[in-house]
């Protein structure tokens, strides 16, 4: 008899998705301000929540960690809104995994971005002519300069002091337009698609449990660096905001939740896509 490998990807059954509380989510991340502002104004043009955020059910743990959705979930809480639409996922999923976005840096000199990692506290850094192997001990993020020269950061091994770190690091150009998060490190591919390029930054890949404990703790990373790959993802189920905006109960709009799934499962209109999925209206 053959044993059921319960980290399958089961295509049949659908994402959990719920309504829920905002304030029953641990946040591990900072939101990006210059995106909450874009995503405000798209929310009060619009009207709907495009895509849930994704949450992880941890054991021992009522409240849930934000695993993607920290912009979205700013956002409607700024616009007055207490909850928001989830999927959820067990931690244990053999299926999600926790990567890390490249960040694609413009207009900052080499020699501004070297200053500014000397001025950080408890971290030593390394210079090279290729980046460092990021399962080194203590590895915290590493700069590939266009001219094909390197500097890598290391910390601690503490993860808090590591997070505010990475804090310090990214203040040298977070809340301008001279970074974009990217997941490919192809040079000529990084030119090409930003004239003003001038490095490129690799980050430590943070496990499940080390961003459990920084959520736990309230400690944040900063905005873009952990990027979460799903076995399974819900994409545009465009929820009205109205229905968060209701005098319903949670529980009656779970209710009319599911209610609406069942309709949209009758009605066909719930598609599985397998292949890698450029989004052109970020």
């Amino acid at each position: 008899m053959a044993v059921k490998n319960h980290d399958e990807l089961r295509i049949g059954e659908l994402p959990r998705l719920q309504i829920m509380p905002i304030e029953d989510i641990m946040f591990h991340e900072e939101p990006d301000i210059g995106r909450v502002a874009k995503l405000i104004d798209r929310f009060s043009a619009e009207g709907t929540l495009r895509n849930p955020v994704v949450v992880a059910v941890v054991d021992g743990n009522a409240r849930r960690v934000l695993l993607d959705g920290t912009n979205r979930s700013t956002a409607l809480k700024k616009l007055g809104m207490a909850e928001v639409l989830v999927q959820e996922i067990e931690l244990e999923d053999g299926g999600l995994v926790v990567s890390q976005w490249h960040h694609a840096i413009e207009n900052l000199t080499k020699h501004e971005i070297l200053r500014h990692i000397d001025e950080i506290p408890e971290t030593r850094k390394e210079d090279g002519n290729r980046a460092t192997d990021i399962n080194q001990p203590d590895y915290l993020c590493s700069v590939l300069f266009d001219d094909g020269t390197a500097a890598t950061l290391f910390g601690s091994g503490d993860i808090f002091q590591e997070a505010d770190a990475l804090q310090r690091f990214t203040n040298l150009y977070f809340g301008s337009t001279q970074m974009d998060r990217v997941s490919y490190t192809n040079p000529a591919h990084l030119r090409k698609n930003y004239p003003g390029f001038t490095a490129l930054v690799g980050f430590k890949r943070f496990t499940k449990l080390e961003i459990v404990e920084l959520a736990d703790a309230g400690k944040l990373l900063p905005s873009g660096i952990t990027r979460v790959l799903l076995p399974k993802r819900a994409l545009n189920f465009n929820l009205h905001l109205d229905v968060l905006k209701s005098e319903l109960s949670v529980e009656d709009k779970n209710e009319w939740l599911q209610e609406t799934i069942r309709r949209k499962v009758l009605d066909k209109s719930i598609r599985f896509y397998r292949e890698p999925t450029f989004s052109f209206d970020e």
